[in-house]
């Protein structure tokens, strides 16, 4: 059996096709840390540690030095899983040789912005997609009926996953599912600020995903009426086996699981696409928010060439 023995940290830098704010913080780059592992049997290996500003508790410079004292035991044999979720998840993907070259026969399209700008990105799409995923709870009420009314006319038989990130009351929760033709829904993921609340929509008849509560280390979900998906997000919720967890609970439950991104760079995207592959292969992921970043290269599987937004960090 193979043994890692010796590590690196390279810190990775990618700009951003547009600015993007994520819960009131507004950059034009994503950032992160890259983990390389060399193993005793000349192999090299992968991880991405990428905390998402604005939702992961930990900053880049906390996960780093994290990664540091966790890459040292774990050369040491005294390895344990890392409290912040980026690390874990970056540090496993790493031990367990995650394909790093992996590409997701689809995607839901991501669609946030300004109405105009988003229908006139469909109006200008070659080919409608299967699946699209569109941000909510951001506008008064009337506005984003308005706009899912615009979009279900231009994609009439698209599947679309609503996006609230538990912004509404039950009550707005409920106005709008009640406004809306709910045919293409698949579920409105975190529509409400409590669980409870959440609980109570899908008992009113509408079909809702949870995401966020995942991310607590300590909740456990329980099956509820309307509860149709658990929409995962690694860098968020940690290590792969914390994961594996959230994917056999669905299976037994019969609740779908989409595996979903935090704007990882193409590393960690396409150890993310290996991953859908792996526990929801009948599943559309939520990968999309890899066209917020410039192009950008990956290393060689041999790790001889390494991409040049990579910058050395600490080697063990």
């Amino acid at each position: 059996m193979a043994h890692p023995i010796a590590a690196s940290l390279f810190y990775s830098k990618v700009p951003l096709t547009q600015p993007l704010t994520w819960r009131g913080e507004q950059k034009d780059q994503r950032e992160a840390a890259i983990v390389q592992l060399n193993w005793d049997n000349g192999e090299v290996s992968w991880g991405e540690i990428a905390p998402l500003p604005g939702f992961s508790k930990e900053s880049l410079q906390q996960a780093i030095d994290s990664a540091r004292y966790h890459l040292r035991a774990l050369l040491d044999q005294t390895n344990h899983v890392a409290p912040e979720p980026s690390v874990a998840f970056g540090i496993d993907c790493a031990l367990q040789s995650i394909d790093i070259a992996a590409e997701p026969s689809q995607r839901a399209m991501l669609l946030q912005g300004e109405p105009a700008e988003i229908l006139e990105k469909i109006e200008l799409m070659p080919k409608l997609p299967r699946c699209i995923k569109l941000k909510v709870s951001r506008a008064p009420l009337p506005q984003e009926i308005k706009l899912l009314e615009a979009i279900q006319a231009q994609m009439p038989v698209t599947q679309i996953r609503l996006d609230a990130n538990q912004g509404w009351k039950f009550e707005d929760a409920l106005s709008f599912f009640r406004g809306i033709n709910a045919e293409q829904l698949s579920f409105i993921e975190e529509p409400c600020d409590t669980l409870a609340a959440t609980v109570c929509l899908g008992a009113s008849g509408c079909p809702v995903a949870l995401d966020e509560h995942l991310q607590d280390e300590m909740f456990t979900p329980t099956a509820f009426e309307g509860l149709r998906a658990l929409v995962i997000k690694p860098t968020l919720v940690g290590s792969l086996a914390r994961c594996q967890q959230l994917v056999d609970w669905a299976k037994q439950h019969k609740i779908s699981v989409v595996v979903s991104a935090s704007y990882e760079s193409s590393l960690g995207t396409s150890q993310l696409a290996a991953l859908a592959q792996r526990w929801a292969p009948s599943e559309i992921p939520g990968l999309d928010t890899l066209h917020y970043l410039q192009p950008h290269a990956l290393p060689d599987t041999a790790g001889q060439n390494l991409p040049s937004h990579w910058q050395p960090l600490w080697q063990s």
